[in-house]
C-alpha cells in the first residue's frame, strides 16, 4: 500500500464526518428558522411569520430529500440506497417533530417544578413576565442539544462506508480496514471535542442548560446524585465539574460584555458575572462543597444568574449585587478572591505541557519494559531473531 493511499484512508472518516456534520447543521439552521416563525405565527399572532414558517418547512423537506439523504446514503450499495435515504429522511423528520413538540410543550405549559424527566425550567416570574423570551430560549436550548446529537450522528456515514468496503469484496484488505478504523477512532475523538465545544461555548443557551442541570440534580434524591457521580469519595462529584464550567462560561460572558463596553471601560454586568464566577470557584474549593446537596443560598444564586441573563427585571440583579458583594463603597467592582480561569488557548498549552511531562516521566520509569515489549512484538512478526531477543533481555 502506498503512503498516499494510507493517508487518504486515515483521513477519509474525518472528512466524511465533517461533510455530514455540515449538512446536518444546515438542516438544524433551517429548523431553527421554522420553529421561531411558528412560535411567532401561532402564539404571537403574526401571520407573516406563519407563512414564512410554511415556506421554511418546504425548504427543509427539499433540502433533506435532495441533499442530505443522497449524500449520507452514498456509502451503501446501490440496491439498498433508496431504503437508506428513506430511513435518513424519516429519522430527521421524527427528530425535528420531537424537538418542536418538546419546545412548544415546555414553553406553553410553564414548567416550574422538577418532576419525572423535566430537567430544564425557568423561574415562575420569568414565565409570567417574559413569555415570549422564554419560548425563544426553549428553542435555543433544544437546538443546542440537537447540535451535540448531530456531532455523534454524523459518524454514521463512516460506519456505512466501512460496511460497504467489507461487503464489496470477498477478500477485504485487512491493512486498509485497520487504517480506516484508526481514522474512524480519530474522527470519534474529534466529534467528542466538537460536542464539548458546543456545550461549553459561552452562550446563553449553554449557561442556562448547565444551571438547570445543577438545580434539577440538586432537587433529586441523594441516591440519584451518588449514581451520577464519577468519584464516589466526592459527595459533590455529580456537580463539581458542571459548576466549574458555569464559572468559566460566566467569565467568558463577562469578557464579551466588557469588550462591548469599549476599550478601557468596565461594564457593571460583567462585574456581576465575574463575582458570581468567583463565588462558585470559592465554593468548589471550600469544605462546604464536600456535602452532596447544594445549600439554598447557592441554588438561589444559580437561579438568579439564570434570571439575570434572560430578564430585564432589577430584582435578580439587586439580589446578586447584595449577596455577592459585587461593588465596594465607591461603586467600583471589588477585587476577586480567586484567580480567573485561563483562556482556552492558554489552558490548552498548560494541558499539553502537563501531558508531555507525564509521558516523559512514564518513559523514564518504564523504558526497559517498553523496549522488551517492542522487541517481543518484533520477534512475533519475524523482524527479530531469537538470539537478538535474548541479548536484549539480558
Amino acid at each position: 500500500m502506498t503512503v498516499g493511499r494510507a493517508v487518504l484512508l486515515l483521513l477519509a472518516p474525518l472528512l466524511i464526518w465533517l461533510l455530514s456534520l455540515v449538512l446536518l447543521m444546515a438542516h438544524l439552521g433551517i429548523l431553527y428558522f421554522v420553529q421561531t416563525r411558528i412560535v411567532r405565527g401561532i402564539l404571537d399572532g403574526k401571520q407573516l411569520s406563519l407563512l414564512s414558517a410554511m415556506l421554511g418547512i418546504a425548504a427543509v423537506w427539499e433540502y433533506d430529500r435532495k441533499v442530505v439523504a443522497p449524500v449520507l446514503s452514498a456509502m451503501v450499495e446501490p440496491g439498498v440506497r433508496h431504503v437508506a435515504e428513506l430511513w435518513i429522511i424519516g429519522i430527521l423528520a421524527s427528530l425535528s417533530l420531537l424537538i418542536m413538540g418538546l419546545t412548544f410543550h415546555y414553553s406553553m405549559t410553564g414548567v416550574t417544578k422538577f418532576n419525572g424527566r423535566s430537567s430544564l425550567i425557568f423561574p415562575k416570574p420569568i414565565y409570567r413576565n417574559n413569555p415570549q423570551v422564554v419560548r425563544h430560549l426553549w428553542i435555543r436550548l433544544f437546538t443546542l442539544n440537537t447540535a451535540t446529537t448531530f456531532c455523534v450522528f454524523a459518524l454514521l456515514p463512516c460506519h456505512l462506508m466501512l460496511a460497504a468496503r467489507g461487503s464489496s469484496s470477498d477478500t477485504p484488505d485487512v491493512e486498509a480496514v485497520w487504517i480506516f478504523l484508526a481514522g474512524l477512532a480519530i474522527a470519534a475523538v474529534v466529534a467528542t471535542w466538537a460536542r464539548e465545544l458546543i456545550l461549553n461555548y459561552p452562550s446563553q443557551a449553554a449557561l442556562l442548560a448547565k444551571v438547570n442541570y445543577l438545580v434539577s440534580a440538586n432537587s433529586k434524591s441523594q441516591e440519584h446524585r451518588i449514581s451520577i457521580s464519577r468519584r464516589k469519595s466526592d459527595p459533590f462529584g455529580w456537580g463539581r465539574s458542571e459548576m466549574i464550567r458555569v464559572a468559566r462560561i460566566l467569565e467568558r460572558l463577562a469578557r464579551r460584555v466588557d469588550s462591548g463596553a469599549g476599550l478601557g471601560s468596565h461594564h457593571p454586568l460583567a462585574a456581576l458575572y465575574k463575582a458570581a464566577a468567583d463565588h462558585m470557584r470559592r465554593y468548589c474549593a471550600s469544605p462546604a462543597s464536600l456535602n452532596s446537596t447544594l445549600p439554598f443560598s447557592m441554588v438561589a444564586i444559580l437561579i438568579s444568574i439564570e434570571a439575570v441573563s434572560i430578564s430585564d427585571s432589577p430584582t435578580w440583579r439587586n439580589y446578586l449585587t447584595r449577596h455577592l458583594d459585587v461593588f465596594d463603597e465607591e461603586g467600583k467592582p471589588r477585587a476577586l478572591q480567586t484567580a480567573p480561569y485561563p483562556g482556552r488557548f492558554k489552558q490548552s498549552l498548560i494541558e499539553f505541557g502537563r501531558l508531555v511531562n507525564q509521558v516523559n516521566l512514564f518513559v523514564q520509569d518504564s523504558w526497559k519494559t517498553i523496549v522488551i515489549v517492542l522487541a517481543l512484538a518484533a520477534f512475533a512478526f519475524g523482524k527479530l531473531s531469537l538470539d537478538s531477543l535474548v541479548g536484549i533481555a539480558k
